[in-house]
């Protein structure tokens, strides 16, 4: 008869502290990670990246474990990083945003393959008040890059670095009739 009520005491506790862990897991908000464009813009606006301003995704871009995104936050050019974690899903890994640039670029670092490595990417992000219509890139004075936007439109473009320990870049800029702009 005791060991009756023994078990009983046990398989009562066990039930408590089953129905405990259920309820907490049930309760508990999932996880939020930058697997699609929704769940993204909701970290994005979210209270510790750019609460209140008003986020909009122009290309997301998955490089091997990483995810980029390039957004105008407010109107203002942006990227965010994402890492892939062990799951499969994206964390946020970083962000910047360029206030009161038109064209804006951000400098990728080194993505990984197990076969390949990428030293880094030039990534630039163009809003609407863009007047430049083409940039030329020259890295470590050896080679020369070109890229071209349509002016007052948002645009994203990409350049593949050659692979280096260091860069030094310099730009030209030209508008929409071909004169330089910085010269």
């Amino acid at each position: 008869m005791i060991l009756k009520k023994k078990y009983g005491v046990y398989l009562a506790v066990a039930l408590i502290i089953l129905m405990i862990v259920v309820v907490y897991f049930i309760s508990r908000p999932a996880g939020l990670y930058g697997n699609d464009q929704e769940s993204i813009e909701k970290i994005l606006e979210s209270d510790e990246v750019y609460q209140n301003t008003e986020i909009e995704i122009l290309e997301i871009k998955d490089i091997y474990n990483k995810r980029v995104v390039a957004f105008l936050s407010d109107h203002n050019p942006a990227y965010a990083e994402f890492k892939k974690d062990g799951k499969g899903n994206y964390l946020l890994s970083k962000f910047q945003d360029r206030n009161g640039e038109a064209l804006s670029s951000f400098l990728i670092q080194e993505f990984e393959d197990q076969d390949e490595v990428h030293a880094a990417s030039m990534l630039y992000i163009a809003n609407q008040d863009n007047t430049i219509s083409k940039l030329e890139l020259t890295v470590n004075e050896d080679q020369v890059f070109q890229r071209e936007f349509e002016v007052n439109q948002k645009a994203v473009e990409w350049i593949e670095l050659p692979e280096s320990n260091e860069f030094q870049f310099k730009y030209r800029y030209y508008d929409e009739n071909g004169k330089p702009l910085n010269e």
